[in-house]
């Protein structure tokens, strides 16, 4: 069985995080996994972090001399498992068997009603709608109407599980806060800056990521005099020596459809506290590591962590916690069976 995962580039994000998670841990043999993006990738997460031999294609290589090597990975495959927009277009046209998975609770897109007669048509050609979370769910039948339900499933994202306690090393990092995800409009780094500005000067922020709104960002940052407190790596570090460097993380989202990176500081023992919003709150066992766009409150929650090695301690293992059921293990024996309901 050959599944291929059609993407829009191999840059970093969490889709791309999730398709070389899945890849990596797979252990189905009858299943031979390819990658089709639409655009090369200068810097591709797929060749550098996927440790299986496995065929990269970009539709790019139409126009080369390798564009029979690309025909045959399109003609050869047995289902397209789909990430993205204008993915979702594009491959719909296939004959395959069709597999779309949703990753956020919106897009652009539902800002215009002729979308909403586009995307009618184009989701209606996948067999299947993976949605990431009940909370991606019912946005989209929200957008869509209930006449697409019989086909959606969720299946939530997972990580590699890590049991190394490092509760200790990252208390000595409390007073450093992190964040990762790319400058992009769903995303609400912006809110942390102005949360650095508020808390004592002790107090310092790092963000990992790239994207459009980074020079918006830079400005504020210069603004506001917070260029010795406000660190930003361009993916010139990994999360593993990231996570590292801070004692707290807090994911800021305007909207997220499941909050990858949240899950990932969560396995690392780190206090994690995220936005309330519909999707990533799914996570969470426990409100109090949730927060709304007040500063107040969430300056209240981080003083209260830090303020002895306890209450760290406390929030960290109940972090932990809710990240033990999202095991990417779990998440493959879900795709898996999917798979082989539509061969």
């Amino acid at each position: 069985m050959i599944i291929t995962h059609a993407i829009n580039n191999g840059e970093i994000g969490g889709a791309q995080k999730l398709i070389v998670d899945l890849i990596n841990t797979n252990i189905n043999k009858e299943i031979t996994f390819q990658i089709i993006t639409l655009k090369k990738s200068k810097k591709n997460i797929f060749k550098k972090d996927i440790k299986t031999n496995i065929k990269i294609f970009h539709l790019s290589m139409i126009f080369s001399k390798d564009i029979f090597l690309l025909l045959k990975a399109l003609i050869n495959t047995d289902i397209f498992h789909v990430h993205l927009f204008p993915s979702l277009y594009l491959f719909a046209f296939f004959k395959q068997k069709k597999i779309f998975t949703e990753h956020s609770t919106f897009n652009r897109r539902r800002n215009f009603f002729f979308f909403k007669i586009l995307d009618k048509f184009f989701y209606s050609r996948y067999s299947k709608i993976i949605c990431i979370s009940h909370g991606v769910k019912n946005s989209l039948i929200n957008w869509l109407g209930n006449q697409i339900d019989f086909k959606i499933i969720v299946i939530y994202n997972g990580i590699k599980i890590n049991f190394k306690n490092t509760i200790l090393q990252n208390y000595k990092n409390k007073n450093n806060i992190g964040m990762i995800g790319n400058f992009i409009n769903s995303k609400n780094q912006m809110f942390l800056i102005k949360l650095i500005k508020y808390l004592p000067s002790r107090y310092k922020l790092f963000l990992l990521g790239y994207g459009p709104n980074l020079p918006r960002l830079k400005k504020e940052i210069n603004i506001l005099r917070l260029n010795k407190r406000v660190i930003i790596f361009e993916q010139n570090i990994d999360s593993k020596m990231f996570f590292k460097k801070i004692g707290l993380y807090v994911q800021s989202s305007n909207w997220e459809g499941f909050g990858l990176a949240a899950l990932e500081a969560m396995n690392n023992y780190l206090p994690t506290f995220t936005s309330n919003i519909e999707g990533i709150k799914e996570l969470y066992n426990s409100k109090y590591l949730l927060f709304s766009n007040d500063k107040n409150e969430l300056a209240r929650k981080i003083f209260f962590c830090n303020s002895n090695f306890i209450n760290y301690q406390k929030l960290a293992i109940i972090s932990k916690k809710n990240s033990s059921y999202f095991n990417i293990n779990r998440t493959n024996i879900f795709l898996n069976r999917c798979y082989r309901e539509l061969i």
